[in-house]
């Protein structure tokens, strides 16, 4: 099958079409480097940005620009295709080392063996013992779940609501607490937010540290158990015993399809729990949903952050209307209490 057709099924399963503006087709490769570029960075996952980074590969045939199609395709959840691994296997000998090491990672996350001098393992002894045990905790993160979650999953977002709800009894009496990034700091009290962390899911950018004592880290993202170059932060809360997981790629795809961009850390974990629990029945949602609204924090820990470019906020809203409608509970109480 050809890299157009793997592209068109993708298009197609979305109800897109692979458009590329007319100026596209006169304009030198460097403004289709920065279109292309830009929109990425705005977090336009969508067609015409698949097509801006194929248009680039195609007319130039150079390394760099096959591993920015391979890494964008990645970007929208499509793991490396076959016909790819051995062009990527070629093009290793012309990129430099960072990009190299995004390269080596996609060909071992597909399984590929790059020949010759770039024989060496992928990543570091940490990276390497983590995407081992992905698959034994994954399982024994879904059978934790189901058990504790006889109490209730509460799903904890950072939003500026928080501050004044006197929620956070109410948060900790449930069998699981989820929390993401900094949830902590701000001018919202224990009363509001509550203390107890049973799971930390953290954005693969984020810089702080790992909170004491957490059972399980999950670290967010499309798969980023090949991706992420730096693991060393999570050294100590192994040491403690904690487990770290990476979120599987069918989640994120699925919700790039809905959005045409990334979607947040909170609404890909909530994805992933309904896929492990096969419900919503226990899982309640609190702190999500006000990145639009005027008058409120966006982040109750920092309330000089703003909301993300790249998401789209307006369309997670509708996402988490139509999972209230399924099923998810929006507010904060026990199925016990």
């Amino acid at each position: 099958m050809t890299v157009l057709n793997l592209d068109a099924r993708w298009l197609w399963r979305r109800g897109g079409k692979p458009g590329l503006p007319a100026w596209s087709r006169w304009a030198p490769l460097a403004l289709l480097r920065f279109a292309a570029k830009l929109r990425r960075a705005m977090g336009r996952y969508d067609a015409c940005t698949l097509a801006l980074y194929r248009r680039i590969w195609v007319r130039g045939r150079h390394s760099s620009a096959l591993l920015g199609y391979v890494m964008f395709r990645r970007d929208l959840g499509l793991p490396l295709a076959p016909r790819h691994v051995p062009l990527l296997t070629q093009a290793l000998a012309h990129l430099r080392p960072s990009p190299r090491r995004l390269a080596l990672g996609l060909l071992a996350e597909a399984g590929g063996s790059p020949a010759g001098q770039f024989t060496e393992p992928v990543g570091s002894e940490i990276q390497a013992s983590i995407r081992a045990m992905q698959g034994v905790w994954r399982a024994k993160f879904a059978d934790w779940l189901l058990q504790r979650g006889a109490s209730g999953i509460c799903v904890v977002g950072n939003a500026g609501s928080l501050i004044g709800s006197a929620l956070g009894g109410a948060i900790d009496r449930h069998g699981v607490v989820v929390r993401f990034n900094q949830f902590s700091g701000g001018s919202a009290s224990l009363a509001d937010i509550g203390a107890r962390v049973d799971v930390w899911v953290t954005s693969p950018g984020f810089a702080g540290p790992v909170p004491p004592d957490v059972q399980w880290v999950v670290v967010s993202g499309p798969e980023m158990a090949f991706r992420l170059q730096d693991w060393s932060r999570f050294e100590a809360s192994r040491r403690w015993g904690a487990k770290v997981l990476t979120v599987p790629l069918l989640p994120w795809s699925e919700l790039v399809r809905k959005l045409d961009a990334p979607p947040s850390a909170g609404l890909l974990f909530l994805a992933w729990a309904r896929s492990l629990l096969g419900s919503w029945l226990p899982i309640c949602a609190v702190g999500f949903g006000n990145a639009m609204d005027e008058g409120i924090s966006y982040h109750h820990a920092d309330p000089h952050r703003q909301p993300g470019r790249r998401h789209n906020w307006a369309a997670e809203r509708r996402v988490l209307c139509a999972w209230q409608v399924e099923g998810l509970r929006f507010g904060c109480f026990s199925l016990l209490a």
